[in-house]
């Protein structure tokens, strides 16, 4: 396995913000074309992919599907229409935002007060669907988090981003256990802490 350096971390992450801020204000139908393109099979994939390629050097012909496969789930993230002002789907996590990365949305929705108000609440990817993408290999690693991004793309509030940084380098270095554990770790911090909370809020009686 090629460890990651602080350099391809930086690069890695300019590249991530730059594709976030092109797919904002790509026209729909370009953005629609990436929200199915593919390079699996005998796939050719979308033509703006090609320029994407081009402009940021996606690297080693063997990452390609999986360079395709992680713009086209940003894609998904990218809100749909012509509004202007649309929001990047990349929000990197930092202090402003809690530092939230993708195993936090992956729980939430994306949405910030989800939890309040339920005694259980139900995580957006089950616990069960979560182990599955994380012990996922190849083909199947890219699809099951296609789908698990398509559904938080329903569910999360208008604008919210998440941190495409944990969805590239989760598909991009799969023999690196690190990326899964802190999908993981996020995912499980998130709902413990709220449940907790919301057990805390029940016993001693307080308003949620």
């Amino acid at each position: 396995m090629q460890p990651e350096s602080q350099v391809d971390r930086r690069k890695l992450a300019d590249t991530i913000f730059a594709i976030g801020q092109t797919l904002a204000k790509l026209d729909p139908g370009p953005l629609a074309d990436l929200r199915r393109t593919s390079l699996d099979r005998d796939e050719h994939g979308a033509p703006y992919f090609w320029r994407l390629a081009a402009r940021h050097d996606f690297g080693a012909k063997t990452r390609l599907a999986t360079w395709a496969r992680i713009v086209q789930i940003m894609a998904i993230l990218t809100e749909k229409g012509e509004r202007e002002n649309k929001r990047s789907p990349h929000e990197p996590a930092s202090q402003d935002n809690g530092w939230r990365g993708l195993g936090h949305a992956l729980c939430d929705g994306g949405d910030p007060a989800w939890g309040i108000g339920q005694a259980e609440p139900r995580p957006m990817l089950s616990e069960l669907r979560l182990a599955r993408l994380l012990a996922a290999r190849g083909v199947t690693r890219a699809e099951l988090m296609e789908r698990a991004i398509r559904a938080l793309a329903v569910k999360k509030p208008p604008g919210a981003g998440l941190d495409c940084n944990d969805l590239a380098r989760f598909l991009l270095f799969p023999d690196d256990p690190a990326h899964a554990r802190k999908l993981a770790r996020d995912y499980y911090t998130r709902l413990d802490r709220t449940r907790s909370s919301q057990n805390n809020s029940t016993e001693t009686g307080d308003a949620v």
